[in-house]
C-alpha cells in the first residue's frame, strides 16, 4: 500500500499541472487573437482593459436601463392603485 505522495513529488506535480495550464492558456489566447509572449504584452494589456471598460459600460447601462424599468412599473402601479382609489371615493366610498 502507498501512503501517497511526497513533499517533492507534489511539489513536482505542482510545478508539471502549472506548466500544462500554462500552455493551454496560451495557446486559447492565441486562437483567439491574443498574444501573451513578451513584444505583445502591452498590446494585449491595452485590449484587455478595453474590454473591461466595455463591459464596465454595458454592466452600468443596463443597471440603469433595468431601474428605469423597475421605476416604469412601479409608477404604474400607484396609477392603477390610485385610479381605484379615485373611482371608490366617486361611488361615496362603499
Amino acid at each position: 500500500m502507498t501512503e501517497g505522495l511526497s513533499p517533492e513529488q507534489v511539489q513536482q506535480l505542482r510545478h508539471i499541472l502549472k506548466d500544462i495550464v500554462r500552455e493551454g492558456i496560451n495557446e486559447a489566447m492565441e486562437d483567439i487573437g491574443f498574444r501573451l509572449d513578451s513584444d505583445h504584452k502591452e498590446e494585449t494589456q491595452e485590449t484587455v482593459r478595453f474590454m473591461f471598460g466595455l463591459r464596465r459600460m454595458w454592466n452600468k447601462a443596463a443597471g440603469h436601463i433595468g431601474s428605469a424599468v423597475l421605476t416604469a412599473i412601479t409608477a404604474i402601479a400607484f396609477a392603477v392603485i390610485g385610479a381605484g382609489i379615485w373611482a371608490w371615493l366617486g361611488k361615496g366610498g362603499q
